[in-house]
């Protein structure tokens, strides 16, 4: 009470003052003067409400008193009042109809923003509260209602109106079309989960366009020539299919799932852009003498993404060459053709699989003969994956082959055959983790868990051995079994055939003679037998002595000897049983007897394979199939750690910006082989010890520190949003265990205790007055980090510690700006507000400071 009533004294006799110096009209001097006289020395005249003294005394009559202003203007410039006071003061005037008030005060406001600035740490937020109540007393709803709708004043009312951080626009990045991100992440993404669903690529393609600032008409573009150039890049190899299939099948539901059907011009605008790389348009076509720009733009039509007119207006402007002659062959001969004729095959296939097995069994024989032969099979499975239809295809071949695998007659038996090598050459392909249920008790899905030879699943030899054998019926050179066999009996006991031959062999029981005899009879009429002999016969090879491997590597080339059987049916199972066999061969890294660009191992060391294929992604601009390859193969050998510290080095080698901006997206893309593990290993080991080398620092350096820093923020988003997708990151088999919340939220935990340790880092090698390249690449890496956001990182923000902005900004000011600082905090927490507040009156101090010497250096 005894404060109170000081207070009110003090403010009555500093009305008291006002009035008297009024009345004898003093100068603003003089007010100075005498004001010194009431208020206490170091004591602010917002304790006793001075600036809102003054302003009602201003403001009494029909105009504003320009003395009794200039009083105010004083005790601002003296620091006897605070702006924070100034402005609440001023946003609390309602009295609009007295337009000379207003307008005087609007003057008045206006000549003191210049200096608006604080230095005491409690006037911090209580300014930036009032800059905001005098931004909401500018959008005020009294004076948007008298104005006309063609008054200009009025746009400007409704823009204060919604005034946000994001009116003060970042810089937007502007890159050269094309550019090289999509197509090689296409490259490196599809190898490494071709059954990626439409839902998954697009929204992660939208993480993209955030992420370099697309135009959606640009990124739909960089979609469709990727696409385009992956498949020009594997034509005439098996991995034509796969590309075909996802160029002019799943890129239009790709589209679709962006675009919406309501989105036709910029997909118009996008072919139009394609159209300008009329190159490889002409390169296509001639493959597939065809026109792949009709088929595209048909398939779009068919999902109403474009009408007939639009269509028939972007195939007139494709001006193609007249040495190209086009749709020459039969419907099926080019990929295009071949690709959406094979659309309907596999849509009869699962309908034919559907039904009964009893009731179309001979048919379903017959029919299954003939996806065996040429590319059918190949298509087929391309177009299924694309579709989604992969695993049902699965389900629907185990349904039949669990209702082949007893009885002995020919037609079943065969049966039987051709489904088990169709669903191992889908398991090889795809992963079972793709396409099978973590917990089927069928036949196949048991050989598989079992017995199947898996990249990067070993299994024991000693695991795949049974008790029974069959070695008495090879070894007299028995090829046919009796009716009611088991092939469930068979396939597991042939593992226990193959090590007793082995054992036999190399004891000298057995001579090769008697080997090849019984590999002959293991071979006889059933496929299923030599690759169930061949996995057995890898997988005890992938862990025996280095000097033991010579016979069992015969015995497999004598499993994969020419057959004798002549029949058509027979060499379409026996052609795709080597194929799966000698895939088995590189999945354990065994040598070919032939050349072979898929091996796994390489006598070129693991830096000169990843160079190759950088050089190769930085001169052309995209990646080819074989990089990315190899790039999944060094992953799987060296680990994420080495494939990110070398993809690094090869990065900071390149000098001008042009590169360097194709060497982040080719970073970036080659880092999605695993993108969480690589970019949990950028944070945590490899940017620590390259920023803290000495020896390195040489090419830590503009502009590959910017560089740097843009693709660390790049790898920090796309890393959040994969390892928030888990259905994406974990293979099917973990995905049960990682549904409990704990384990759901470890990875993103994890991605950000890296991210904080590392800001951390540099928080504590910030030196006053000591600027060095640990300093910029913080800098950097904060701005890169707000650039780039997307709207659901806030928590990638809020890791940075507001300490190591308020250093940096001390340190480096002239680096930051206003827009910076608005987007770096969070508005709608305290501590966020606070943080801004005070960081921005630091750089406005900064601006003020110097803004003398600028006008004079003018």
């Amino acid at each position: 009470m005894v404060m109170e009533s000081k207070t009110t004294s003090k403010t009555s006799c500093l009305k008291a003052l006002l009035l008297r110096a009024w009345r004898e009209r003093w100068t603003d001097l003089q007010w100075g003067i005498n004001i010194k006289t009431v208020l206490p020395r170091g004591v602010s005249g917002d304790v006793y409400n001075l600036a809102d003294c003054i302003l009602q005394q201003a403001v009494v009559g029909a105009g504003a008193n320009q003395l009794v202003l200039s009083y105010l203007r004083h005790s601002l410039s003296a620091q006897l009042v605070s702006h924070a006071a100034v402005l609440q003061r001023l946003s609390k005037y309602n009295q609009l109809s007295k337009n000379h008030c207003v307008f005087s005060l609007l003057e008045f406001l206006e000549g003191m923003l210049p200096g608006v600035t604080c230095c005491g740490k409690p006037e911090e937020t209580v300014l930036a509260t009032a800059v905001l109540s005098v931004a909401l007393w500018l959008k005020c709803l009294e004076l948007e209602a008298t104005l006309a709708e063609s008054d200009e004043v009025l746009k400007y009312v409704h823009k204060l109106g919604s005034i946000d951080i994001s009116m003060l626009c970042l810089p937007v990045n502007s890159e050269k079309w094309p550019g090289s991100l999509i197509q090689c992440w296409l490259e490196v993404k599809l190898i490494g989960n071709p059954v990626s669903s439409t839902t998954i690529l697009a929204e992660q393609l939208q993480i993209f366009q955030t992420l370099k600032g697309f135009s959606d008409s640009r990124l739909y573009a960089e979609l469709m020539r990727g696409s385009l150039l992956a498949l020009y890049n594997v034509s005439q190899t098996s991995h034509e299919s796969q590309w075909g299939a996802f160029a002019f099948l799943k890129v239009p539901h790709i589209l679709l799932e962006l675009a919406g059907k309501s989105d036709t011009i910029n997909v118009v605008n996008a072919v139009e852009l394609m159209l300008q790389h009329s190159p490889l348009l002409d390169a296509m076509d001639v493959n597939s003498s065809c026109s792949s720009l009709k088929c595209l733009l048909d398939e779009l039509a068919k999902i109403r993404l474009l009408n007939e007119p639009q269509v028939k207006h972007l195939l007139e402007k494709r001006k193609t060459p007249p040495s190209l002659k086009l749709d020459t062959v039969p419907a099926t001969t080019g990929i295009p053709k071949a690709i959406i004729f094979a659309e309907s095959t596999t849509a009869g296939i699962l309908k034919t699989l559907s039904t009964d097995y009893h009731k179309i069994q001979d048919a379903l024989l017959g029919m299954l003969h003939q996806v065996l032969t040429g590319k059918s099979f190949e298509l087929i499975l391309a177009v299924a994956t694309v579709q989604g239809q992969l695993r049902t295809l699965v389900n629907r071949l185990i349904r039949f082959n669990e209702c082949s695998k007893s009885g002995g007659d020919k037609a079943r038996s065969q049966l039987f055959d051709i489904t088990f090598l169709m669903l191992v050459t889908i398991v090889q392909n795809y992963g079972a983790y793709a396409v099978l249920d973590t917990d089927g008790d069928s036949l196949f899905e048991q050989w598989v868990r079992s017995c199947m030879v898996e990249r990067q699943r070993p299994k024991a030899p000693e695991q795949l051995l049974r008790l029974e054998s069959l070695l008495q019926q090879f070894n007299a050179g028995e090829a046919d079994f009796k009716a009611g066999v088991k092939w469930q009996d068979v396939l597991f006991n042939i593992a226990g055939v193959m090590h007793e031959v082995l054992v036999a062999w190399e004891q000298g029981a057995l001579v090769a003679s008697d080997v090849k005899r019984i590999l002959d009879a293991v071979r006889g009429k059933m496929c299923c037998l030599p690759l169930a002999a061949a996995a057995w016969l890898c997988a005890y090879m992938r862990t025996a002595p280095q000097d033991t491997l010579l016979k069992p590597i015969n015995m497999v080339q004598q499993l994969l000897a020419t057959s004798v059987i002549e029949e058509d049916s027979w060499r379409d199972r026996w052609q795709l049983t080597c194929e799966i066999i000698r895939k088995m061969q590189r999945d354990v890294q065994l040598p070919l007897p032939t050349k072979s660009s898929h091996h796994l191992v390489s006598r070129q060391p693991a830096t000169e394979q990843l160079h190759t294929a950088w050089t190769k992604g930085i001169s052309r601009g995209w990646l080819d199939h074989n990089s990315a390859r190899t790039l999944h193969c060094l992953l799987d050998t060296a680990g994420p750690r080495w494939l990110v510290s070398a993809v690094i080095q090869e990065l900071l080698k390149l000098r001008y910006r042009d590169q360097l901006q194709r060497g982040v997206d080719l970073a970036l893309a080659i880092f999605h082989v695993d993108i969480g593990g690589c970019t949990l290993q950028l944070l945590s080991h490899v940017l620590p010890q390259l920023l803290y080398n000495d020896l390195q620092a040489d090419s830590l350096m503009e502009p590959q520190l910017p560089a740097l820093a843009y693709l660390t923020s790049y790898c920090v988003y796309t890393a959040w949003d994969a390892l928030s997708e888990d259905s994406d990151v974990e293979p099917v088999a973990k995905i049960p265990r990682l549904c409990d919340s704990l384990e759901d939220t470890k990875p993103l935990e994890k991605l950000i205790s890296s991210l904080r340790q590392l800001l951390n880092m540099f928080e504590g090698g910030i030196q006053e007055g000591s600027i060095t390249q640990q300093t910029y690449f913080a800098f950097y890496l904060i701005k890169s980090l707000v650039e780039v956001k997307i709207s659901s990182a806030n928590s990638v923000l809020a890791a940075i510690p507001p300490a190591l902005i308020s250093d940096l900004l001390k340190t480096l000011p002239e680096l930051f700006s206003y827009p910076l600082l608005l987007h770096l905090h969070d508005v709608y927490t305290t501590s966020g507000r606070i943080n801004m507040a005070k960081d921005l009156c630091v750089l406005r101090n900064y601006h003020l400071k110097n803004a003398p010497s600028i006008n004079n250096n003018n």
